[in-house]
């Protein structure tokens, strides 16, 4: 007892007559200091030799670690060294913790409103955003169909064949972080697993149109088709999204009719994507087999006024 009395003696002693109990420093600088390397001038201090000190300050009790001019309770900051606070985690509950507390769960940062552990936002990343138009009459044959080959490019939209749309403009495209897209073959290929929005409009052009009427077999319905076709990693097909519709009504054939109906159609999906699958557009129509049928290209500007596509990174 005799030996703690004359410690706590020493302590009172020491602090009246520095204000402020120092180890390692004869003066130090709050009331208490720990200059661990023993390099700290009473004044003029630099940076790199508070680099290892601990000190609270007199009157605020604020702490500074590296620092003698704390600004808040805790303060780390210096330039001239590695500044990184670790934090570890709990198994307290968000109530227990109280509010404002904060803990690394070893995936994300989090913080205790009070009721629940709560993820610290981060900056979010640059999405991606894809803009085409076309402007031309290419697809792409790759089903067999009514159309004369499989696998092949098309000029126009083949009779009951389905068919990529290929050949874009590309218009915009933010940043490829979240995809990429390759204009030649329309594939949007995501980069990062995500949600992504897709959309596409085509119209073909003015004139006749006319189900398939063989001699043999009755009107066919007049349908048409916007397909959304994915595809995993190893271009192997794993979903479809199509969005049909049906022509007017005054767009088949009458005897001595040349036609000016217009067929077009669209389709909006969203698609999650894991990171290497892909999108790509295509269509389907019920023509007449006598050849393909021309989309209309009608511009305003360089941009196509009915044939355009948009791919949103969610």
């Amino acid at each position: 007892m005799k030996y703690i009395f004359i410690i706590l003696l020493s302590i009172s002693i020491l602090s009246k007559a520095q204000n402020g109990v120092g180890i390692n420093t004869e003066k130090p600088q709050g009331i208490f200091h720990i200059d661990s390397k023993k390099n700290t001038p009473e004044t003029g201090a630099t940076l790199n030799q508070l680099s290892d000190d601990f000190i609270v300050k007199h009157t605020t009790g604020d702490i500074g670690v590296g620092t003698n001019a704390p600004k808040v309770k805790l303060d780390i900051r210096n330039n001239s060294v590695n500044n990184a606070l670790g934090i570890g985690d709990t198994n307290l509950t968000a109530t227990e913790a109280g509010k404002g507390a904060i803990r690394y769960n070893g995936s994300s940062l989090q913080y205790s409103n009070g009721t629940h552990w709560e993820n610290l936002l981060t900056e979010s990343p640059a999405k991606t955003v894809v803009i085409a138009t076309k402007t031309n009459n290419d697809t792409y044959a790759y089903e067999p169909g009514g159309h004369s080959c499989t696998n092949c490019n098309v000029t126009g939209a083949p009779h009951r064949t389905s068919a990529y749309l290929t050949n874009w403009t590309q218009k915009y495209n933010t940043t490829t972080d979240g995809g990429s897209f390759d204009a030649s073959t329309g594939i949007f290929t995501a980069n990062r697993t995500g949600t992504f929005t897709a959309t596409f409009t085509f119209a073909l052009a003015d004139g006749m149109i006319r189900a398939w009427d063989g001699s043999a077999n009755p009107v066919d319905t007049n349908q048409i088709e916007a397909i959304w076709r994915v595809y995993n990693a190893s271009n192997i097909e794993i979903n479809s999204v199509k969005c049909a519709n049906t022509f007017p009504s005054d767009s088949r054939q009458n005897s001595g009719d040349s036609g000016n109906a217009k067929a077009g159609s669209n389709c909006t999906a969203i698609f999650h994507l894991q990171a290497g699958q892909t999108i790509r557009p295509a269509l389907w129509i019920d023509l007449n087999p006598g050849g393909p049928k021309l989309f209309d290209l009608t511009l305003s500007g360089t941009n196509s006024i009915y044939n355009n596509l948009t791919i949103v990174e969610n």
